[in-house]
């Protein structure tokens, strides 16, 4: 009897041994992990024997930078897998000082993708100033340290001083220098760093006298998008049709090199040196007419020079001839007068 009691047990320890085997080997049907900006979870969907584990729930208040959306399924001829791609920003490692980092990280990339797209021809400072204007306000929100983490930390101090190489700081440092060494700020009319600018009378002034420039420009070259140094063939009387515009837009530029000594906003710098360009290399033009006039008058006065110093130097010279023979002989003349007078005596 005890001899089959234990038959028995170890047959079902057996068959319990094989059960849990099996249902560890087998695969869900469909495995699914979602990393979002808030959690990092792993969902187990049960296939038809209801067999699910959630593998890593332990993890989902750690925070973690989410790029896509896995699903993997189980077949029996393999295993597919697919990707969905979320647009969610990433979360930084103290929730509570997110914002700070996701809005000036937003605007730090935003004016360098500006930046970049307006190098050529150079708008910069014109078409970035409100990619600048919120790295600006986001940063000194961060600078004003008045909010803090969860663990009563100031978030400045955890954004700004939390390692060596401070990449926010430095991130802000690239965008003050790439702004003010274009002279932005000569293009605007602001109070302050952080107040809206708007664009100054000076500025609006040469944008106007630009653009009528360029309208001068276009009436000859049928709208057509001239770059320097590209030896088009355009009609000469432009030079006659536009030097009344481009001589008043020149005018006032120098103008504004002499209120704003190596300050101009670099915008305008680049749109004078194109115009300037097109100006003298491309339409082959000049500021002022060429009149050969006063060049032929000084050729010929020059050119007779030679002839009037030969002539005065031959009229001169024969009259300082004439009056050395004068002096001679009436010196003859006294020498003689006063032998004779001590021949007498």
């Amino acid at each position: 009897m005890i001899f089959t009691l234990v038959i028995v047990f170890s047959v079902l320890f057996a068959l319990e041994m094989q059960t849990t085997a099996d249902s560890h080997d087998r695969l869900p049907s469909e495995l699914k992990i979602n990393l979002t900006t808030k959690s990092f979870e792993t969902e187990l969907i049960p296939d038809g024997d209801g067999h699910g584990v959630d593998l890593v729930s332990h993890m989902t208040e750690k925070p973690r930078l989410p790029v896509s959306v896995f699903t993997v399924t189980s077949t029996g001829e393999g295993i597919n897998s697919e990707v969905e791609t979320h647009t969610e920003s990433p979360v930084p490692l103290v929730s509570s000082c997110t914002a700070f980092v996701m809005d000036f990280s937003e605007g730090a990339a935003a004016f360098t993708r500006c930046s970049i797209l307006y190098a050529r021809p150079f708008r910069l400072c014109e078409n970035c100033v409100a990619e600048y204007l919120k790295v600006v306000n986001s940063y000194h929100e961060i600078m004003k340290g008045t909010f803090h983490d969860k663990s009563g930390l100031l978030c400045s101090d955890m954004i700004l001083k939390s390692d060596r190489i401070q990449i926010v700081v430095q991130t802000f440092k690239f965008v003050q220098h790439l702004w003010n060494d274009c002279h932005c700020d000569s293009c605007f009319h602001h109070e302050s760093e952080m107040t809206d600018y708007e664009i100054s009378n000076d500025t609006l002034k040469f944008l106007e006298l630009s653009n009528k420039t360029q309208s001068c420009f276009d009436n000859f070259t049928h709208g057509a998008d001239v770059i320097p140094f590209t030896n088009i063939t355009v009609d000469p009387a432009i030079c006659n049709s536009c030097r009344e515009d481009y001589r008043q837009l020149n005018v006032f530029y120098e103008q504004l090199l002499i209120l704003y000594p190596d300050n101009v906003c670099m915008d305008i710098v680049d749109m004078m040196n194109s115009t300037r360009l097109c100006w003298s290399k491309e339409f082959h033009c000049s500021l002022h007419d060429v009149d050969i006039v006063p060049v032929v008058l000084l050729s010929i006065f020059f050119s007779s020079l030679p002839i009037i110093f030969y002539v005065s130097n031959k009229i001169h010279g024969t009259k300082t001839e004439k009056k050395l023979l004068k002096q001679k002989r009436m010196r003859e003349s006294q020498i003689n007068n006063c032998v004779e007078e001590d021949v007498m005596s």
